[in-house]
């Protein structure tokens, strides 16, 4: 709901869980994106990680994903993987993101210039 508000878009389809913990400045989000083609988890990673902003904690072989503690400190940076391609549904990609709300802050003023 938020999204489509802030898209001025009732047509955009982006499912968020945002859940929130004491820890002082952090946030964590599991969404899910659903793509009109499809798209395969290595290439939405490779999209992300040249994404400014954006770094992949997603080790799996070491069990390392983003977490409150690993990313708080993160002021400029979005921790984001735990990446889940949805086979039974086309062009589907869950992912958990975490992120400092200093950095979220920022990151919207960063979104506002580029739109200026």
């Amino acid at each position: 709901m938020a999204t489509r508000k802030i898209w001025n878009d009732t047509e955009v389809k982006v499912t968020a869980t945002c859940i929130r913990v004491p820890p002082m400045r952090a946030h964590a989000e599991s969404v899910n994106l659903q793509f009109e083609n499809p798209l395969d988890e290595n290439t939405a990673r490779e999209l992300l990680k040249k994404a400014p902003g954006v770094y992949i904690i997603d080790d799996r072989s070491s069990n390392t994903f983003p977490t409150l503690s690993l990313t708080k400190t993160m002021l400029r940076l979005v921790g984001s993987g735990e990446m889940c391609l949805k086979m039974e549904i086309s062009g589907k990609l869950d992912i958990f993101v975490c992120g400092d709300q200093i950095g979220a802050a920022l990151n919207a003023v960063q979104i506002a210039e580029m739109l200026l």
